[in-house]
């Protein structure tokens, strides 16, 4: 914490990730990896430990209404890629290193500097399906469905308040 005009600045997390928003499973993990939709977030939890999280409700075989969550690290690039560190708390992965899973999977929109990962307490619940960003530009043909705008409109409010 630092003081900064008498307020308190957090810049480390008190928190960690809750069993049920983790990745059990390799399908899991490689689901997260690989999504590329709206509902992402980026996050570093109390022990500095960086994650990619999605809408578990976009992984097939999945179940809840909470986000599932991948480890990241930072690997050498390459063919043969090893380990380069385990990206925690505030460190960078520079230069030709890219950010993967613990599995090892790319993650190409993941940020490599360290101190623009948004705290785990900044994650809250994912949005219902339908609710974030709007529909597909395939599904602007024709009205929204019916009672879709006003369960999306009440869901936003009650986030700003």
């Amino acid at each position: 914490h630092h003081l900064w005009m008498g307020a308190v600045l957090k810049i480390s997390s008190g928190a960690v990730l809750q069993e049920e928003q983790l990745c059990m499973s390799h399908h899991c993990r490689d689901q997260v990896a690989h999504f590329d939709g709206n509902d992402v977030k980026f996050v570093l939890d109390k022990n500095g430990i960086k994650w990619k999280c999605i809408n578990r409700r976009e992984i097939r075989g999945e179940t809840g209404a909470n986000w599932a969550c991948a480890e990241l690290q930072c690997m050498t690039g390459g063919k043969r890629s090893v380990l380069s560190h385990s990206f925690h708390y505030r460190s960078d992965c520079e230069g030709s290193d890219v950010v993967t899973t613990a599995d090892g999977a790319v993650i190409e929109e993941a940020p490599r500097k360290g101190g623009t990962y948004r705290l785990v307490e900044s994650l809250g619940l994912p949005p219902r399906p339908g609710c974030s960003a709007g529909p597909p530009p395939e599904m602007l043909v024709g009205p929204p469905p019916q009672g879709l705008d006003t369960r999306c409109q009440r869901l936003q409010q009650q986030q700003r308040q």
